[in-house]
């Protein structure tokens, strides 16, 4: 699944995870994707189980019982400028899925082959400075 150019932020200035979700919570709305009941099924879902994977990796997604509320199915890229602690990860990247449940495990089986190698990650962060560098990678590395 190709993400979208409106849903690739490159170098968000974001200091913690309500910051990350505030931004989200905009992003969805602007793009008409979803709304404050999705991030509070989000948010819910991190406290469920902590979605910050490793691999400087955050992937929020709704709970379970929320996904039949999605119309229209996307992703949402954040590559932050600097680190921030979501639980007891670092992370630099955020990839917040909004997807029905039939689609969730494949995406997220894709996403973790494609962040599983640390220094590529690392490399990835630092070279990354064009929306068009984020499907390539994704497509090269899962």
């Amino acid at each position: 699944m190709q993400i979208k150019d409106e849903f690739i932020f490159i170098d968000e200035d974001l200091k913690s995870k309500e910051d990350i979700f505030s931004f989200l919570e905009n992003v969805l709305i602007k793009g008409e994707i979803g709304n404050k009941d999705f991030i509070d099924s989000m948010k819910q879902r991190d406290k469920t189980a902590s979605v910050a994977i490793g691999n400087y990796l955050a992937i929020p997604h709704c709970d379970y019982s929320f996904s039949s509320n999605i119309k229209k199915q996307e992703l949402v890229f954040i590559k932050l400028k600097n680190k921030v602690m979501w639980d007891e990860n670092e992370v630099l990247f955020v990839i917040a899925l909004i997807l029905k449940n039939e689609g969730q495990l494949e995406i997220l089986a894709n996403i973790g082959i494609t962040f599983s190698d640390e220094d590529l990650v690392l490399e990835f962060h630092k070279n990354l400075t064009k929306k068009e560098q984020v499907n390539k990678f994704i497509e090269e590395n899962s």
